[in-house]
């Protein structure tokens, strides 16, 4: 992300230094607990520019890269991670409410649209919202994010295929579903009354859905 923010309308402690969650280095975000309590709310924003998503691209699934970093004794829990629009929270709650440990988690897949029709220009204002609760304290349980990482699976539109003068889709073959079968003349011209035609095949890949042309 580029920006990061708060919100403290919530929660009985406040994250710190919500600045640190841009990159993966040393720097990290902090919410230390001093009993059985919840958390404000870190926010991540300005993950894409207008070069990042083609204008015909359709998106097809979100994945958000937590990276957690849990400090001091006590269990601390997912309590909220939501995707945003403009700052406001959209879609479904995908925290699972999990012990958070160190490491990276991935929420999301590349086919999950978290239950929100996404636009482009909502893309463009796509933000991560995290909370947590401490569950069990013992002694000043600490949860750090390190870094917070957006990453978008979009489909761009097929090209038709532009048959010559005389040509004919025959379709796919019965036997063989990648395969294409087209009857295409010998010349792309429009003089001549009748033109041999030959039979083409073209071999055809499709994407894991069975529902997109890749090759």
């Amino acid at each position: 992300p580029t920006g990061a923010g708060r919100d403290t309308t919530v929660g009985a402690i406040q994250w710190a230094n919500q600045g640190n969650i841009f990159g993966n280095d040393v720097d990290k975000a902090t919410a230390t607990f001093t009993a059985v309590q919840t958390s404000g709310r870190i926010a991540g924003y300005g993950f894409f520019t207008e070069s990042d998503i083609p204008p015909s691209a359709t998106p097809i699934g979100i994945q958000v890269l937590v990276d957690w970093v849990k400090a001091g004794t006590g269990t601390v829990n997912e309590l909220e991670l939501y995707l945003t629009v403009n700052g406001t929270a959209v879609g479904f709650n995908k925290s699972t409410g999990a012990a958070i440990t160190t490491g990276p988690v991935t929420y999301g897949s590349t086919s999950d649209l978290w239950g929100y029709a996404w636009s482009r220009a909502a893309l463009m204002s796509i933000g991560v919202q995290v909370r947590t609760e401490c569950t069990a304290y013992t002694s000043s349980p600490t949860t750090e994010i390190d870094y917070i990482s957006v990453v978008v699976t979009y489909r761009l539109p097929g090209a038709p295929i532009d048959l010559p003068v005389g040509g004919r889709n025959v379709g796919l073959l019965p036997t063989n579903r990648s395969r294409w079968a087209l009857l295409v003349p010998l010349a792309d011209e429009l003089t001549t009354v009748v033109m041999p035609r030959q039979l083409v095949y073209v071999d055809i890949e499709y994407d894991a859905a069975g529902d997109r042309i890749t090759g």
